[in-house]
């Protein structure tokens, strides 16, 4: 059977062991609420539009293994998610990117964009040479993306005295990130779920990640 680049990116992720410290979220003063969260059905059409590209034949590699015999996947903190997640999905996504477009840890647009932090993101060179950002990424773990969503959807009015409001500033910080972008995506890791699941939010943030499953739950003592 012919190894293609489609079958390379729907490589499994590595099982994770979860030895749990929940991110601690971020706030920044200049963020503005969530309006509303609205789910995207054409994500699915993304495949069939690429399709031609996607069954280009490539060389096997698999460093899901490689994280999995060595340990890699053993996640105590949010850092060590956000190492997993750059190794084991940033880098094999940045390799199947067209030769003008890449996908690197976040540091490359905070030099430009001081106010923008972002834990990983992706670049497309410009014909003047330089480099445009085009998604900000980070990475939450033990976040509740689903409690966080009711919250906004709850309250149209506003949500400032909302009881689990914190829950919300994962989605602020995004929606900070990706104004004068094109996408700004999440991913994150919830203790007492298996997989990552896909939502598209306000102005062009995406949760999603492919995904990491079955998830194994150790805390440690």
């Amino acid at each position: 059977m012919v190894y293609t680049l489609l079958r390379y990116l729907q490589e499994p992720n590595p099982r994770l062991r979860v030895f749990e410290r929940a991110s601690t979220f971020t706030q920044g003063g200049q963020w503005q609420s969530i309006e509303r969260i609205e789910n995207w059905p054409e994500f699915a059409d993304l495949k069939r539009k690429f399709l031609g590209r996607l069954d280009r034949p490539i060389e096997p590699d698999s460093l899901t293994k490689v994280a999995e015999q060595s340990g890699f996947n053993s996640i105590y903190d949010e850092n060590g998610l956000a190492q997993l997640h750059g190794t084991t999905i940033v880098i094999p996504v940045g390799k199947a990117l067209p030769e003008d477009t890449f996908i690197r840890p976040g540091g490359e647009i905070s030099v430009d964009q001081p106010d923008l932090r972002p834990d990983w993101g992706a670049t497309m060179e410009t014909a003047s040479g330089g480099r445009r950002p085009i998604v900000c990424g980070d990475t939450k773990l033990g976040w509740n993306v689903h409690a966080a969503a009711r919250i906004v959807g709850s309250n149209r009015h506003g949500y400032e005295d909302v009881e689990g409001r914190h829950l919300v500033l994962p989605l602020e910080q995004l929606q900070h990130y990706c104004l004068g972008f094109d996408y700004v995506v999440i991913s994150y890791c919830r203790l007492n779920r298996n997989v990552l699941r896909g939502q598209k939010g306000l102005k062009g943030v995406i949760i999603n990640t492919r995904e990491f499953s079955p998830l194994q739950r150790h805390r440690a003592d």
